[in-house]
């Protein structure tokens, strides 16, 4: 199944000015952006992504290349879950800067062209997009800390959203449902308790907030 884009396409300062990347290429990173809302990472498949681009697949996989080496992505290959490909964005430097060397084992894709090396996911020495840590756990026992959230949810905050209570009941439902994720998937979850919270207009908001409702639809939810 196709991921579904929802709401807003972003394409953060770093990358719209990034004129070592062409500007279609900046455009795709909007959409991958924003299919990285559910699970922290988005794993559409190079057909789907032609067809919301209208480009051609060739066309894609060139403009993944071109974000993968201006290191605004990283592609990984989950060999236990089928050889998915998962999708991170990322503020790493590219991989030449960040120490990955010759001797790391690599994953090629063979159902499609890829100009680009992917890193495989199921190995120990494996390194994600945002955290050092991939290991699955329960949100109270993560390497998320209030610090960390303050600054993913920054937005959020200025707006007057309570997110001591999204952490809350995130960690509660964690608990209730021995419920496992990485440090990125609980950031997802986090946004999508937002979300379904700001669809149906009962958003929790710190005591005072002036905003109301429907001021919120600028939030990236």
């Amino acid at each position: 199944m196709n991921q579904q884009a929802t709401y807003f396409i972003v394409i953060p300062a770093p990358v719209y000015f990034d004129k070592t990347i062409s500007p279609a290429a900046r455009i795709l990173y909007g959409h991958i952006s924003s299919l990285t809302n559910r699970e922290g990472y988005c794993f559409a498949t190079n057909k789907y992504l032609a067809e919301i681009t209208e480009a051609p697949q060739n066309t894609v996989v060139n403009w993944i290349a071109e974000l993968t080496k201006a290191g605004h992505i990283e592609v990984q290959i989950d060999k236990a879950a089928g050889n998915k490909r998962k999708i991170y964005l990322t503020t790493l430097p590219p991989k030449k800067d960040i120490g990955i060397t010759e001797n790391d084992q690599t994953y090629n894709q063979k159902t499609e062209s890829t100009p680009y090396t992917v890193k495989k996911i199921n190995d120990k020495e494996s390194t994600p997009s945002l955290f050092q840590d991939e290991k699955k756990t329960l949100y109270r026992t993560s390497i998320l800390t209030h610090e960390v959230l303050k600054k993913k949810f920054e937005n959020e905050i200025t707006a007057g959203i309570d997110l001591e209570y999204y952490q809350q009941v995130v960690s509660d439902w964690s608990d209730s449902s021995n419920t496992k994720r990485t440090a990125n998937g609980w950031l997802a979850t986090i946004r999508k308790f937002m979300r379904d919270d700001k669809e149906a207009k009962r958003l929790h908001m710190i005591a005072g907030t002036n905003k109301t409702q429907n001021e919120l639809t600028f939030l990236n939810l």
